[in-house]
This record gives C-alpha cells, structure tokens and sequence, in this order.
C-alpha cells in the first residue's frame, strides 16, 4: 500500500470516527457527565474558601431572602430570620405568583410541620448540605451547580437534582430538580 492510498482512507476513517463519536454522545451523552465531574471538582476547591470567608465574618444573627423549590415537597419565596444560627422567624410572600406581593409571618408551628424544611435552609445547614453532598458525588460528580456571595461567602445559588446522565439510553428528567436563591443577606443584632 502507497503513501497516496492510505491518505485516500484518510477521509473515511475521519467520518468513521467522528460518526461514531456522535452516536456515543446522542446515546450515552458523556459530556454532560464531564460537565458535571468538573463542576463537582471546582466545587470541592471552592467550598472551604467560601466557609472561610463566611466564617470570617463572624455572623450568627442574619436576615435572608429565599426563592426556590424542591418539586412536589416545597416551594419558597420569603424572608428567614436566623439567631445563634437558628431559624427562629419565616415570612412568605402572601401570594406566590405575585413577586410584589408582600410578605406574612408563618407561625413556628406550621412551619415546623411543613414538608419544606425551612430550618435547612440557613446558611450553615446549607453549607452542611453542600458539603456532604460534594464528599457523596464520588469521581464523576453529580448534577449539583453552587455559586457564592464573593464578598461573604455564603451561598447565593444552590442547584441539584438527581437525573441519570442524558441521551437515549439514559435520558434526563429534567435539567435540574431542587433550586434555591439566598439574596440580600442583612446582619442583625443579637
């Protein structure tokens, strides 16, 4: 075989592969399971400075504003109110749909009750939550985005759900199942 026939298969091989590399991404969709093991790795560098710096700020008594959802168990848009790191008051906004609507207190006892645990929804219980999470996800990592406040570190975006990776033979429910947003962090007095 000549130099000149073999640059002839070139071609064919190229389409070969790169054909094949198609169908594997269409059925088993790896990139995403990239995506999702480099995420999981630049989560676990970034939670222990986040920690630091919210351990830094030496804030235990804190307002937080909370949107989000965890489908068919919760859906959340209030204010908490944390003291010692204790959940100790919640407000809902009255009408849900309404984002200018204002917000109610919901008394302690119903929300104790709630299938919503409004109480892991503090900024420590979340990093918990996180953290165990990360130390779970093993090598491939796992569907689970966390952004942080840069100045403060605490958690600002928190994003997971369990899907099985895409593709025919392993399609994905949704892109993302439970979801929180902690905004507007304001230190209270003791």
């Amino acid at each position: 075989m000549t130099a000149k026939s073999r640059w002839r298969r070139f071609p064919l091989l190229a389409a070969l592969a790169l054909g094949g590399m198609v169908v594997v991404q269409i059925l088993f969709d790896p990139l995403e399971a990239l995506g999702d093991a480099f995420s999981v790795a630049r989560l676990r560098a970034d939670l222990p400075r986040a920690m630091a710096r919210w351990q830094a700020q030496d804030i235990h008594d804190y307002r937080l504003e909370i949107r989000g959802a965890a489908p068919l168990v919760c859906l959340v848009d209030g204010e908490i109110t944390v003291s010692d790191d204790q959940l100790v008051e919640l407000r809902l906004r009255k009408d849900i749909l309404t984002p200018s609507s204002g917000l109610r207190p919901v008394a302690e006892a119903d929300w104790r009750r709630s299938s919503c645990k409004y109480e892991d929804l503090t900024v420590a219980r979340m990093f918990e939550r996180v953290a165990r999470q990360v130390q779970e996800a093993g090598v491939l990592g796992g569907p689970l985005r966390v952004q942080f406040d840069a100045e403060r570190g605490f958690i600002t975006q928190y994003r997971y759900g369990r899907s099985a990776y895409g593709g025919l033979l392993g399609p994905t429910v949704s892109e993302c199942c439970t979801w929180f947003e902690f905004t507007n962090l304001r230190s209270i007095a003791p």
